[in-house]
């Protein structure tokens, strides 16, 4: 089985997988984009657990479904803690303690989401 090759095709795909999470949540549903979803290794287990026959390949992955518990909105800075205006505003530089401490206290790297706050703290 030969299949074309289109670039239309390509963007349908992208589109899809950009709006599906917004659509499962306007749903009341749940979803995570998968970003790895085309590496050879993924490709291949998800080729055989979900019976995908060759030659179709697997280019995004967004599964949907209902969330165990409620998802949380992630942490967003203030809109004037992020706009400058004509120039630059040096009241909003951060040193780098106050970076490190953004990391550690609003970031998925930092523990944010995590119970017991970043890296096991109370």
């Amino acid at each position: 089985m030969k299949v074309a090759k289109s670039p239309t095709r390509r963007c349908g795909r992208f589109s899809t997988a950009r709006w599906a999470p917004t659509v499962a949540t306007a749903l009341g549903l749940a979803s995570q984009y998968v970003s790895d979803a085309n590496s050879p290794y993924m490709e291949t287990i998800l080729k055989v657990l979900l019976k995908i026959p060759e030659p179709l390949r697997i280019y995004h992955l967004v599964p949907i479904g209902y969330a165990k518990a409620e998802i949380a909105a992630p942490p967003r800075r203030t809109l004037d803690e992020i706009m400058h205006y004509e120039t630059y505003d040096m009241s909003k530089f951060r040193d780098e303690d106050e970076l490190s401490g953004f990391v550690k206290t609003r970031t998925l790297q930092g523990g944010y989401g995590r119970k017991g706050g970043a890296q096991g703290e109370p």
